[in-house]
């Protein structure tokens, strides 16, 4: 049975099928919004799913899937059209529209889409992808209290998206999505299907200060090849003055270096910062090198 099939078949039992939500994200409200669970799974002829009720395969219907695709590129150009179009050269290494670059990506093999859709309108308000991997920064912990590494590389779960539409925003979706269904869904396959996953991890943008703050609340830490924040200090303007006083017994003119106003510290930031999440946090991951 392949990873992909593990994937889904642990998410359909820990998702739930529906979330009830405020109707307009404010607490004020009595009214309800109920979303149903929809789940696309990128598979490939050799490494096909199977067809069941609300769970797309995307080798075998990639025309409905096709459809569903781009509904969550309009959500993600909603969230983070303005950073992907400064951005998308940098990161895909192309001159080609971001859309493109990015719908591309989204069809990548193995990974497995969590959609929430609106009862009423069946349109799309938020959803998660993410896929099993490996990180070569990390190791599997060693069974003794060494600090040596150990050989194996760390598989770990990569989450690509997590997106939400502003109308159902501020009801910790985002921390009940990630901290409550898919860590319960990495500590399932880890103990039934034996995937030694010991991380969540992700790119984050490092001017989308919002998700990052977020992220860092519920306890993700920089990943030991992440990019980071490079600090500038220039030099200080110098200028020589003479100031004739009568600061001695012996009233000799004095010298003293002055300087101008202390000029502010350059911060230059990533395109994007690496993130990961310990599964369970108690385990102690071991990094193939030094991360502070």
């Amino acid at each position: 049975m392949s990873e992909l099939l593990h994937l889904v078949d642990v998410a359909e039992n820990i998702f739930p099928e529906t979330l009830e939500l405020l109707n307009d994200n404010s607490s004020t409200s009595n009214q309800k919004k109920v979303l149903h669970r929809q789940l696309i799974a990128i598979d490939s002829k050799n490494n096909q799913i199977d067809v069941r009720n609300n769970v797309l395969s995307y080798y075998k219907d990639n025309v409905k899937c096709d459809v569903v695709l781009n509904k969550l590129l309009d959500i993600l150009d909603n969230n983070l059209g303005p950073i992907y179009l400064e951005k998308s050269s940098k990161i895909y290494c192309n001159e080609k529209p971001w859309k493109e670059n990015k719908i591309v990506e989204m069809k990548s093999e193995g990974l497995l889409y969590v959609i929430y859709n609106d009862d009423i309108t069946k349109e799309p308000l938020l959803f998660m992808s993410f896929m099993i991997t490996d990180d070569p920064s990390l190791v599997v912990p060693t069974d003794n209290d060494s600090n040596e590494l150990s050989n194996s590389t760390a598989a770990v779960i990569y989450l690509y998206e997590i997106q939400l539409l502003e109308l159902i925003r501020n009801q910790k979706l985002g921390t009940i999505l990630i901290t409550n269904y898919l860590k319960k869904t990495i500590e399932i396959l880890n103990k039934d299907y034996q995937k030694n996953i010991i991380a969540l991890e992700l790119t984050v943008f490092s001017n989308n200060i919002n998700a990052i703050n977020f992220y860092k609340k519920i306890g993700m830490l920089y990943t030991p090849d992440s990019p980071r924040d490079k600090i500038i200090l220039p030099q200080k303007r110098r200028t020589r003055s003479t100031t004739i006083a009568l600061e001695s017994k012996n009233n000799e003119p004095s010298s003293r270096l002055t300087t101008s106003k202390p000029i502010k510290k350059i911060i230059k930031k990533p395109d994007y910062y690496l993130l990961f999440l310990p599964i369970p946090e108690s385990n102690k991951i071991q990094l193939n090198c030094q991360c502070k």
